[in-house]
């Protein structure tokens, strides 16, 4: 009959019994010889009997048939603990081979935002980071700053990608690469060949803005721009996104002032892009973490990456 372990004495065992022993009991029953096993252990043999017999004072039954010119043949007791610390051991070393997994960016769960703006753009990226870390699972979020700040302090993502300024957060702000804006025209209006412009250019023209209320500190940066400029944008069209913003001003509605990351994924209506001449509006694309936090290895790696391709284009597309 067997002999059944129940869950009080696990409990027992679990605190008198160390790792080195159930490896030390599980290496002599597979070998089936106290020799054998400290060869294969590369121990001596006195050492691992103490360990064994150490082993059974614990569990209080002896694991092991002993007898001169016989194997080291299991118990019934020893039977029993078989299957149990095979299972013990076998967790252990697979929880610690993850945790190092995890520790060193090989997998685990990678889980991001970023504004619309910026997310269209990590894709080639992220597929090619995803590609050198097969086992990493991921979650990528599009939302709007303040939103992604809110999933970002309610640990919902440990990362989010956003346009600076903002507003004063409890984050840590890690910036990664800039982006510089540009005039945006329709195809067909009297400058949009030139090589650069002033902001002056625009003044009193119909102007195009995306949503003032979700990216106010944004839309303030540009029109301080304009300001310095003499003249104050003249807001006909408001509430769209960038992507509709370029969209509309392809179609003719008025200009604008976009990044070019929000013309790159449109083909028509496709607005002109002119350089606004001494770069008057340049904004930073920022990596936000929960203050005082410890990114994962994976999460280091990804934000790595992005910084390289940066170096490289510029921005993390292709």
């Amino acid at each position: 009959m067997a002999v059944r372990v129940d869950d009080a004495q696990l409990r027992e065992i679990s605190s008198s019994v160390k790792l080195r022993h159930l490896r030390y009991f599980l290496a002599v029953a597979e070998a089936g010889s106290m020799s054998e096993a400290a060869r294969r252990l590369k121990v001596a043999q006195s050492p691992l009997s103490q360990q064994i017999r150490q082993l059974e004072d614990r569990l209080g039954a002896v694991l092991f048939e002993r007898g001169r010119g016989r194997a080291a043949q299991l118990t019934e007791a020893g039977e029993a603990l078989h299957a149990r610390a095979a299972q013990i051991v076998a967790s252990v070393d697979e929880a610690s081979a993850e945790v190092r997994e995890i520790a060193t960016g090989a997998s685990g769960r990678l889980r991001f935002g970023a504004v619309p703006t910026i997310a269209p753009h990590l894709t080639d990226a992220l597929a090619a980071f995803c590609s050198r870390h097969p086992e990493a699972s991921v979650v990528f979020r599009e939302a709007g700053a303040l939103r992604l700040v809110s999933e970002l302090q309610e640990r919902e993502v440990d990362l989010v990608l956003v346009r600076m300024p903002i507003p004063e957060l409890e984050v840590d702000v890690r910036n990664l690469w800039e982006e510089e804006f540009l005039l945006a025209l329709p195809p067909d209006h009297p400058l949009a060949g030139e090589r650069s412009l002033s902001l002056r250019a625009i003044a009193g023209e119909r102007f195009v803005a995306f949503n003032r209320k979700k990216a106010w500190y944004l839309f303030q940066l540009i029109e301080s721009a304009c300001m310095r400029e003499g003249f104050r944008p003249r807001v006909m069209v408001d509430g769209a996104s960038f992507l509709s913003v370029a969209r509309l001003v392809g179609a003719g509605y008025g200009v604008s002032i976009l990044p070019r990351s929000a013309v790159d994924p449109i083909r028509e209506p496709r607005p002109a892009l002119v350089p606004i001449e001494g770069r008057p509006v340049v904004t930073t694309i920022a990596g936000l973490t929960r203050r005082g936090s410890r990114p994962s290895g994976l999460l280091e790696g990804w934000i790595r990456e992005l910084e390289r391709r940066a170096a490289d284009h510029g921005a993390p597309g292709p």
